[in-house]
C-alpha cells in the first residue's frame, strides 16, 4: 500500500503501522457499510423483496449489488483521477468565484500554480473504496452463481 494512502492525522509524529491499518480498516467498514445501505436502496426499487420466484430475487439482488459495488469502486476511480490533478483547475476557478462572490479579493491571492501544488501535496485516501467496491461486485458475482444454478 501506498505511503500517502493510508494516511493519519498525526500530532508530529508518523503513524504507526497498527494505527494506519486502524484507520483504513474503519473507512472501510464505513464506505461497505454505505454500499449495503446503497444497496439496500437499490433492492427496495427493483422490488427484490416482493418477487414471486427465488430466482427473480436473487437477480434483483445480484443487480443491486453490481451497481452499489460500481458506483463505490468509480468513486474510488475518481479519487485517484483528483488526486492526479484532473480537477484542479476546475477547483481552482470555483474557489476564484466563491471569492468574488463574498468579495474577499483583498485576502492573500495565489496564484494557479501555488494552489496546485498545495492541492496535489493533500492526496485523498482511496483504497477503501476500491476494496469496498470490490467486495460488493465479489457478492454480486456470487449471487449471480446462484441465481444461474436455479
Amino acid at each position: 500500500m501506498e505511503e500517502n494512502e493510508l494516511n493519519v492525522v498525526s500530532t508530529g509524529n508518523a503513524p504507526s503501522a497498527a494505527e494506519k491499518r486502524k484507520a483504513f480498516l474503519k473507512r472501510f467498514l464505513i464506505t461497505l457499510a454505505a454500499g449495503v445501505a446503497l444497496a439496500a436502496g437499490f433492492m427496495f426499487l427493483l422490488g427484490a423483496f416482493s418477487k414471486e420466484t427465488p430466482k427473480d430475487t436473487f437477480h434483483a439482488l445480484c443487480d443491486a449489488c453490481f451497481v452499489s459495488g460500481v458506483l463505490i469502486a468509480g468513486v474510488g476511480l475518481l479519487v485517484i483521477s483528483a488526486n492526479a490533478g484532473t480537477f484542479t483547475m476546475l477547483g481552482y476557478s470555483v474557489s476564484l468565484w466563491f471569492k468574488l462572490l463574498r468579495k474577499d479579493l483583498s485576502s492573500e491571492s495565489r496564484s494557479y500554480y501555488e494552489y496546485r501544488k498545495r492541492r496535489l501535496e493533500k492526496k485523498s485516501p482511496y483504497l477503501h473504496y476500491l476494496c469496498a467496491g470490490a467486495v460488493l461486485m465479489l457478492a454480486a458475482l456470487v449471487l449471480f452463481i446462484i441465481y444461474s444454478s436455479k
